[in-house]
């Protein structure tokens, strides 16, 4: 019989129910149940010990989340904490020349260039080579640089290149007297690849011309495009890694920017551990024969009138990477993967009639396509619901998605070519704070310029003092409205030159041409004239149409917007142009601060870095196991928007409805928040600014108050994101504990503050009935500060009377008078109108003209 032994430790007993259980036997009875007892005691007094380690001592891991989409796998759930993030500056000597909009400065040997609409990577064109002669079959589009390099240092340029017969092209440095830099070679013909090459001093000292070609070696009647030309001043240790780094790896970390740019609005994304987005966010397949109808955020139905009509999906994903996606459905999935321009690289089985598909990513993915579709069954009513692609193959019960973000909405700088004296950011009780050290400044009407300080032949100077010392002279860079760098001497006696003054470190000096000024050599510019030139203005002779002609003192003067003009024959001409002094308070002229206008901007390095809070958003969180995260930077944080109405629909972001548009090109949309939460608006690729619009079909609120977080679609320099996670116990408390006193801290300060219902800030409302915001810098808009509300703005052309068909907006509730307030204001003939702003939020001007009112000073109790 087998002997009885206790129930936890195994301890032996005695079997008092054998007979031959006669004797006490001290081995089994004692000795083998005295070990057992040492042995539990050992175990235990370490599983003690690590129990206490982890409650007393707190364990962190580093981890460096690299620019990029990367997975991550962590022991438990925990927060993120970030250690500091450092910034850098891409300067990009071609300044905006680069983006190829023109071929101006571009000359051609053995070829043609053209720009061309249909083959781009930036903005709206590229530089189109065709090859027309030459024994070589050569064909280039080139341009002298040798003014904008320091042949001491060391350089990296990149182009992106598409070769459309697929001959070999690539970007060269042709080098007076030398042998040529040749860049690697491209000859895709289905998309755009990078092409770069390394300089060093080697290779450029002496004096001889250096001159950048994009090149074609191939036959007469071949064509490349060329797009995003940079050249960036990079360190020695830089330069030394290029030769073991792929053309799309030196791409990657030297994107191309226009001019000067910092990293902007850091972010770090942790993706849900359900990777996808709403049906609401989906792309529609084949809507020609049927449409998707979306029932709930996670469950869509399809209607088809023929084959392959759905909801598709572009996620991003990491290489050699397994996914799995569920979707409960009727109909067809397919689950493949694409490259970073989204052409297919495996339809892993095409359509399959399953509830679940994996896919191992291949090592150049960058997409998983994603289909949930009628496919080859055709037409009928398909249902797809709670659909989920998470890492690896264990089955998950669904979860809808649930980011996690760290955005911080803020440029970090750093000295260009060392990367050294960085802006920095760090985290101090879960707030975010930037060490700053350098300046910025837009060059507009915002400073005292004086007069002329410096004058010869075809140039002009002036100067004004920056708000903060600078680190001395050259620790400036000066953006021309071009996008031209200005040199940085101290002697400025020739066009585009800035300075910063040995003897006075906040003064700056900048010079310009006349040809672009207007200003004759015989006659001195007003501080207000100087002013204009920095708005964007160009000052000629009056009283004919050449505006190329410069005024110098005699005659009548006028000025137009320097972005306007165009040649016809032998003439220049200008769109817009007025008689009068163009100032920022000009109301008089629509166009007095033209819409196109990229004004100098000027950074430096401040004498002595300060300390200011950041706008930051989000807290990055790590789920148990692995984790999909996105880093990289040009994030912008709930930015107000007023949706527009065309059809049945309103739309954000979309061209043909300039009120509806962003401030930047938007890449990707993250959220579209109303009053605060977060609303749902479908997704949209046609007719937007950038890469995304969004649509809204259901009731709209038009007083309610809009913003949107987005991606911009413009590039700039990535950083990564080195912090740690909490690993234990200890760690993961402490942190609970910090983040329950910061969050308890916060709340108090908010409960003693007034009462109030408002949305922080100013609201601008939706205009109706044909009323228009008059001026762009006067935007219509109210806001409530302790129970009172305020109305500022100017509109015009809309309709006057007393009904709700004359409203010029609605204010939402909260934002009311409690009975029907009436004012009185004026128009720019300063006649009076009166105002009604009734119970029901209805905003009018009830008599009078219609055109440039004044809302400013418009203010009442609101409703309780």
């Amino acid at each position: 019989m087998t002997n009885p032994v206790t129930q936890n430790i195994g301890l032996n007993k005695i079997d008092r129910t054998s007979p031959s259980t006669t004797y006490f036997d001290l081995e089994k009875y004692i000795d083998q149940n005295a070990d057992a007892v040492d042995r539990f005691a050992g175990e235990t007094s370490e599983a003690i010990d690590a129990l206490e380690k982890r409650l007393d001592t707190e364990k962190r891991r580093e981890v460096v989340l690299q620019p990029g989409l990367q997975i991550v796998n962590v022991e438990r759930s925990a927060p993120f904490k970030l250690s500091g993030i450092k910034g850098r500056t891409l300067v990009n000597l071609l300044g905006r020349d680069g983006d190829c909009e023109s071929i101006s400065g571009w000359t051609h040997n053995t070829s043609t260039i053209s720009i061309d609409v249909s083959n781009k990577v930036y903005g709206s064109n590229s530089l189109k080579v065709t090859v027309i002669s030459g024994g070589n079959g050569q064909g280039t589009g080139y341009r002298q640089i040798a003014h904008l390099i320091d042949r001491s240092k060391y350089y990296v340029a990149v182009v992106d290149v598409k070769s459309a017969m697929g001959a070999e092209s690539r970007l060269v440095l042709e080098i007076s007297g030398k042998i040529n830099v040749d860049g690697t070679p491209v000859t895709d013909t289905e998309k755009f690849t990078p092409s770069f090459l390394g300089i060093k001093p080697s290779d450029i000292e002496g004096t001889g011309n250096l001159v950048l070609h994009g090149l074609i070696r191939g036959s007469v009647g071949d064509v490349s495009y060329f797009d995003g030309f940079r050249i960036y001043e990079i360190t020695q240790s830089e330069y030394n890694k290029l030769g073991a780094m792929t053309a799309a790896q030196v791409a990657a970390k030297y994107p191309y920017v226009d001019s000067v740019q910092p990293v902007r609005s850091p972010y770090a994304i942790r993706h849900g551990e359900n990777l996808l987005p709403p049906f609401y966010e989906a792309s529609f397949a084949g809507p020609l024969a049927g449409f998707p109808y979306v029932e709930s955020p996670y469950e869509g139905r399809v209607n088809a009138a023929g084959v392959n009509v759905g909801f598709q999906y572009w996620i991003p994903c990491v290489p050699n990477t397994e996914y799995t996606l569920t979707v409960e459905n009727d109909g067809l999935i397919a689950l493949q993967d694409m490259d970073k321009d989204k052409v297919l690289i495996n339809n892993n089985g095409g359509f399959l009639n399953a509830q679940r598909a994996s896919i191992v990513t291949a090592n150049n993915a960058a997409y998983l396509h994603i289909l949930m579709s009628s496919g080859p069954k055709g037409a009928g009513t398909y249902t797809f619901k709670n659909p989920m692609l998470t890492i690896g193959t264990e089955f998950k019960r669904f979860k809808p998605r649930n980011d996690s973000m760290l955005a911080l909405q803020t440029d970090l700088f750093a000295d260009p070519s060392t990367g050294t004296n960085a802006d920095e950011v760090f985290e101090k009780d879960w707030k975010y704070f930037k060490l700053t050290k350098w300046g910025k400044a837009t060059l507009t009407d915002n400073f005292n310029y004086v007069g002329v300080s410096g004058v010869g032949a075809g140039w002009k100077q002036t100067y004004f003092d920056l708000p903060s010392k600078t680190a001395g002279p050259y620790s400036e860079i000066i953006v021309k409205h071009d996008g031209k760098i200005l040199q940085s001497i101290q002697i400025t006696d020739g066009p585009d030159i800035g300075a910063i003054d040995s003897g006075n470190a906040k003064r700056c000096y900048i010079s310009f041409s006349n040809a672009d000024t207007g200003w004759g050599d015989n006659y001195t510019p007003t501080t207000d004239e100087i002013k204009a030139y920095f708005m964007g203005w160009k000052m000629y002779f009056g009283g004919q149409a050449d505006v190329s002609q410069p005024y110098n003192g005699t005659g009548s003067k006028a000025w137009c917007p320097l972005d306007s003009m165009y040649s016809s024959g032998s003439l220049t001409y200008a769109t817009h142009y007025t008689s009068t002094l163009p100032t920022a308070s000009t109301t008089t002229l629509s166009y007095s601060r033209y819409t196109q206008w990229t004004p100098y901007k000027l950074i430096y390095q401040l004498a002595t870095p300060t300390i200011e809070p950041i706008v930051s958003e989000g807290m990055l969180t790590f789920n148990e196991g692995d984790n999909q995260i996105e880093v990289g930077s040009g994030i912008v944080i709930r930015e107000s928007v007023v949706p527009q109405r065309t059809g049945d629909a309103h739309v954000i972001n979309d061209i043909n409805l300039p009120g509806s548009i962003l401030n930047h090109k938007v890449e990707r949309f993250l959220n579209v928040y109303k009053n605060g939460y977060r609303d749902q608006w479908e997704y949209r690729s046609n007719v937007a600014y950038g890469s995304e619009r969004r649509v809204k079909y259901d009731s709209h609120d038009i007083t309610a108050a809009y913003s949107v977080t987005y991606l911009m679609l413009d590039k700039s320099p990535f950083v990564p994101f080195p912090g740690s996670y909490a690993v234990n116990e200890k760690s993961i408390l402490q942190e609970l504990t910090d983040a329950v006193h910061q969050n308890a801290t916060v709340v108090s300060v908010l409960m003693n503050k007034k009462a109030d219902k408002d949305i922080p800030g100013w609201i601008t409302p939706t205009l109706l009935n044909g009323w228009k915001r008059y001026n762009l810098e006067l935007p219509v808009r109210y806001k409530k500060q302790n129970g009172i509300i305020y109305i500022s703005g100017r509109v015009s052309d809309g309709a006057v009377g007393y009904t709700t068909k004359h409203s010029i907006f609605i204010l939402p509730a909260g934002f009311r008078p409690i009975k029907t307030m009436y004012t009185t204001v004026n128009d720019a003939s300063y006649n009076s109108r009166y105002v009604a702003i009734n119970p029901d939020g209805y905003v009018n001007i009830e008599t009078g003209g219609n055109i440039n009112i004044n809302l400013d000073g418009i203010s009442f109790p609101a409703e309780q």
